[in-house]
């Protein structure tokens, strides 16, 4: 498991809202290098993706070219940053690379009630480094070190695991009823 984050006040875990936007994903709030909060999808199959309008909003230096290729036979530009940090309530990543995906990502509800556009996804790299407990009755999601025992009333561990990877990781995915 990567040494690359840390958590507040000497805790272990954090928990945070979540809102399920119109298409049906889940929305949490990021700061990326201290900006924010900003609206991101949590996807296990998906990596850390920004939008271009993101990256840019954000001043973050974009490198490369290439393609991505999805389900049939569409593909979209890619793009590839790094932010300094990334961070999900008292939970923060270090050093983090991320594709810029030219996709529209949609839109959810700000804090305000007005429309907003997601800024992107985070995926496999928080996958692989915490246990993460969806409670969709409470609309929260916490984010564990795998190091510590996540308690949870009524809850389901999945393993997930990665493959294609120098080496393979597992990560759980806590689910309460």
């Amino acid at each position: 498991i990567p040494n690359d984050y840390s958590f507040a006040h000497r805790s272990s875990e954090t928990l945070v809202p979540l809102v399920i936007n119109r298409n049906g994903f889940i929305i949490i709030s990021v700061m990326i290098n201290g900006r924010g909060p900003l609206p991101f999808i949590l996807d296990s199959g998906g990596h850390d993706i920004l939008t271009p309008e993101s990256a840019d909003a954000l001043g973050l230096k974009i490198v490369g070219q290439g393609k991505s290729y999805g389900a049939g036979s569409g593909s979209t530009l890619t793009n590839l940053t790094s932010v300094e940090s990334l961070s999900v309530g008292g939970m923060t990543m270090w050093h983090q690379p991320f594709t810029v995906l030219h996709l529209n990502l949609g839109t959810t509800t700000g804090s305000t009630g007005t429309t907003i556009p997601v800024a992107g996804i985070i995926g496999l790299e928080v996958f692989e480094r915490f246990a993460i407990g969806v409670d969709f009755a409470n609309h929260s999601i916490s984010f564990a070190s795998p190091r510590t025992t996540v308690d949870a009333i009524d809850a389901s561990f999945v393993p997930i695991y990665f493959t294609n990877r120098s080496e393979e990781h597992t990560s759980e995915l806590q689910s309460h009823h």
